[in-house]
């Protein structure tokens, strides 16, 4: 790991510009579902708008998308369990044949690409009282310890930038989880209020035939949330798997320049 240099302002800048962008859209998604359930609460932010307001309705924004934030790690760690149940999964699963048949890694499904990320694997778990055969890929604080080790070698190697810019977006679809299952909650929760959505869904969706009340039309909104936070599930599982399969195949690919480095130099020496 020689000559290896990490610029930690860039780092932190990126990671901050990310996170700030992540709250900001959380924060304005929430407010503007907010104002869908409630005509009352829409009106007045827009009716008579001025610089207070604006002021407020910002502030509003960036303190629920903060709080929105949270929930989403919340709900992870707790519910769905994408992000630690992932990584510390990455290679698990077994070969059939003479690398024939996928793999039954959810991950990782080429037998050769699981072979050769487990031999990385290998050499960092030298030394520590673990059976050397396959089972030991079973464990989760292996996979975690190996998961660890390489975010921090990617990063310091300074290739971490693809790495980030998945984490970000995965961190972006966890927040918005929490985002539209709240909004999904609040319009249930509307049903017992006498509170008017500012959007007929029925009479967008054609349904105004029926003569639909705001009962089914809160109901028509808290589905369609309920969806749409089922959608970032879906997107937060494919980002986060991409986000490993860079990450250990950016790490594969610098212990592989690192060794065909060092036995040049090994050769030169001789």
């Amino acid at each position: 790991m020689e000559n290896i240099s990490i610029d930690a302002s860039s780092f932190s800048e990126q990671l901050g510009v990310y996170d700030f962008f992540n709250v900001i859209l959380a924060g304005a998604t929430f407010a503007g579902g907010v104002c869908i359930i409630n005509r009352n609460l829409c009106n007045y932010i827009w009716d008579d708008f001025s610089i207070q307001k604006g002021l407020g309705l910002i502030l509003t924004i960036y303190i629920s998308g903060m709080i929105l934030q949270e929930i989403g790690s919340i709900l992870d760690k707790k519910v769905f369990n994408i992000y630690k149940g992932m990584n510390q999964s990455i290679l698990q699963g077994k070969t059939e044949g003479k690398y024939e048949k996928e793999t039954t890694n959810k991950i990782i499904k080429n037998p050769l690409v699981l072979e050769q990320y487990r031999k990385n694997a290998d050499k960092l778990l030298k030394g520590f009282p673990i059976s050397e055969d396959e089972n030991r890929f079973e464990l989760k604080l292996v996979n975690g310890y190996l998961f660890s080790v390489y975010q921090y070698y990617v990063s310091v190697c300074g290739k971490d930038k693809k790495v980030e810019k998945l984490r970000a977006l995965f961190a972006m679809s966890k927040t918005l989880i929490a985002c539209f299952s709240m909004l999904s909650i609040l319009a249930l929760l509307a049903l017992f209020t006498n509170i008017e959505p500012s959007i007929d869904l029925c009479e967008i969706a054609g349904f105004s035939i029926l003569k639909c009340t705001s009962c089914p039309n809160k109901i028509l909104l808290s589905i369609v949330f309920a969806v749409a936070a089922v959608f970032f599930v879906l997107r937060a599982r494919r980002t986060m798997k991409n986000f490993l399969l860079i990450l250990f195949g950016t790490y594969d690919a610098l212990v592989r320049v690192a060794e065909k480095t060092n036995s040049h130099y090994e050769q030169a020496m001789e």
